[in-house]
């Protein structure tokens, strides 16, 4: 029993386990090609070289990552099964390190992240195919990653070569590259406001992420993809004023974490909440942090148990969950705001709770920060037609920002008493089995 709580406060075991699991679930995938068979066709037919630069003319300017794409579409697909296990294993790695900074190895805190991102809904990542869609998101992610690593001084040489071509990668695609600047922005101005010194990495990736910028914008292949967008999935994007695509993109940020059957966000809420209550004895506070979680219960984990009973409510919120609840013929009744400023106060509520819990610390600092760029990701996605079509993936990087912000603000959490310790396996045991079964019959 002994070397069995020795080998649980190991603080390399939670990732130990949540590597093995990885691996099961991907080795058990059943994958349906969808862009791969595109993809897939390239090289047979022509030059990598002549492929891209037609594609940057004519469709995309993620020109590092289609190299990507074409290359593991054509491997056998078990290379794509090991390497984006790796991936995901290295993505907790990197995440566990920048988290810890430069404090001792915490398990407790290693335990918290494997739970949270073992509760992402991973199918998310399969709506254009498993190889594309992976590559399209959790890649960049993981190479954004391993920049933070290196401007946290980590690796040496070998980090900072690892942290460009990260960050290459990274900046290739939308809305990965507008993560690295806001948190780029971020981590500068909080040490220049500390007068600490900048070193030249930053700089090097700040000039990286700005690079991807431009050479997103200069791409003439956007507008015609964005023309074809309009034309296939959303024919009234045109007619859309600006605050109709802040409330679309708003709303569907927000219906992700609120109105969605999302486990991550569910236990993230529930840890706020708890920790809320421990730290404070205002009791307007603590209804406070008690309200997102009811939303999100109420509305995205069990709503669909009873939502044919309430029809109106069903769909308000299959609305919000898509392009918003405020279109041309009604953008002028207060009622078809009502959805999305109820979502905005819900979020109010969870930034508010998280300062609450952490205090003035730098710790609320990073979690917000965090929290609030990897929503910018997804609000974003309301001004482009790809928001009638794209669907929960674009929702990645806001997923894995609240995760991060549910282990900062779970630092606090005290599991003392044996009933605190007790009420907490029993939320959890369900919510990893119900995860791993359903991550099994994909």
């Amino acid at each position: 029993m002994n070397k069995l709580r020795q080998g649980l406060r190991n603080p390399l075991t939670p990732f130990v386990v949540f590597g093995l699991l990885t691996l099961v679930w991907h080795l058990g995938l059943v994958i349906v090609d969808a862009d791969e068979i595109f993809y897939g066709s390239i090289l047979g037919q022509q030059s990598l070289v002549k492929f891209l630069i037609e594609h940057y003319q004519t469709w995309s300017s993620r020109t590092v990552i289609e190299t990507l794409f074409c290359v593991f579409s054509t491997l056998p697909r078990w290379v794509w099964r090991l390497a984006d296990s790796a991936v995901v294993l290295g993505l907790a790695l990197a995440l566990g390190r920048l988290l810890r900074g430069q404090n001792a190895p915490d398990s407790r805190e290693n335990w918290l992240l494997a739970f949270l991102l073992w509760l992402y809904p991973w199918w998310y990542l399969s709506t254009a195919g498993w190889v594309v869609t992976t590559l399209n998101y959790l890649w960049p992610l993981a190479g954004l990653c391993l920049g933070f690593l290196a401007l946290d001084g980590w690796g040496g040489r070998w980090g900072i070569a690892a942290a460009i071509l990260g960050m290459v990668c990274a900046v290739n695609m939308e809305q990965t590259m507008v993560l690295a600047i806001l948190l780029l922005a971020c981590w500068g101005g909080w040490r220049v406001f500390h007068k600490l010194p900048l070193p030249r990495l930053f700089f090097a990736e700040a000039a990286l992420a700005l690079a991807g910028l431009a050479y997103m914008l200069a791409c003439p292949g956007s507008a015609m993809r964005t023309e074809n967008e309009i034309v296939s999935y959303y024919k009234d994007f045109g007619m859309q004023s600006f605050l109709s695509k802040v409330e679309a993109g708003v709303s569907g940020a927000l219906g992700e974490m609120f109105l969605d059957r999302n486990l991550l966000y569910a236990l993230f809420l529930m840890i706020l909440a708890a920790v809320v209550w421990q730290v404070s004895r205002n009791w307007l506070y603590r209804a406070a942090a008690l309200v997102p979680l009811a939303v999100e219960l109420s509305l995205g984990l069990l709503f669909r148990h009873y939502k044919d009973l309430v029809p109106a409510l069903r769909d308000a919120v299959a609305a919000a969950r898509g392009v918003g609840t405020v279109h041309v013929s009604n953008c002028n009744q207060l009622t078809a705001w009502i959805p999305f400023l109820l979502l905005c106060g819900c979020f109010a509520l969870v930034c508010g709770c998280a300062y609450i819990a952490l205090g003035h610390t730098p710790e609320a600092f990073a979690a917000l920060a965090v929290l609030l760029s990897g929503f910018a990701t997804r609000a974003a996605i309301g001004f482009t037609p790809a928001a009638a079509v794209s669907g929960e993936r674009t929702g990645f990087l806001f997923a894995i920002a609240a995760a991060v912000c549910g282990v900062l603000v779970g630092r606090r959490l005290r599991l003392e008493k044996l009933w605190q310790k007790v009420l907490a396996a029993v939320i959890l045991l369900p919510l990893l089995s119900v995860q791993f079964i359903s991550l099994w019959e994909i």
